[in-house]
């Protein structure tokens, strides 16, 4: 039997009472986002041009990692890491009063991810889903 987890969509609609988006939509600036030059070349062609650290401590790192953008839509997610941050694990032992905890470190080029986020935005609509 398939065990089917439950999750939350959030819909939120973009107003521009102030014109501030000068008539274009929230997926129009997304679109043309992703297309500006930073550090030589197009956000979306290179990660490290769609990372920010996070402040205050700048430990964190937020990424726009997966996008798609296909003419109707855009899409993609928003991801949560710390570089070099160790995994608490749990050693399974069968027959003990307790199970010793180890912390591991990511592999070599890898980093564990905190949490990730989904977005969809259609014009000025905003779905989003927690991971």
């Amino acid at each position: 039997m398939t065990v089917r987890k439950s999750l939350t969509v959030h819909y939120r609609k973009v107003e521009d009472p102030v014109g501030a988006m000068e008539g274009r939509t929230l997926e129009a600036l997304v679109r043309s986002s992703l297309a500006s030059v930073q550090d030589g070349g197009p956000l979306s062609e290179h990660w490290k041009r769609r990372a920010w650290l996070v402040p205050p401590d700048n430990t964190d790192t937020l990424l726009m990692n997966v996008f798609h953008d296909d003419g109707a839509s855009v899409f993609g997610d928003l991801t949560v890491y710390t570089r070099g941050f160790m995994q608490a694990l749990l050693k399974d032992e069968p027959d003990a009063a307790m199970l010793s905890v180890e912390q591991q470190p990511p592999p070599q080029g890898r980093e564990y991810i905190h949490s990730m986020m989904f977005w969809m935005i259609i014009g000025n609509h905003v779905l989003t889903i927690q991971s």
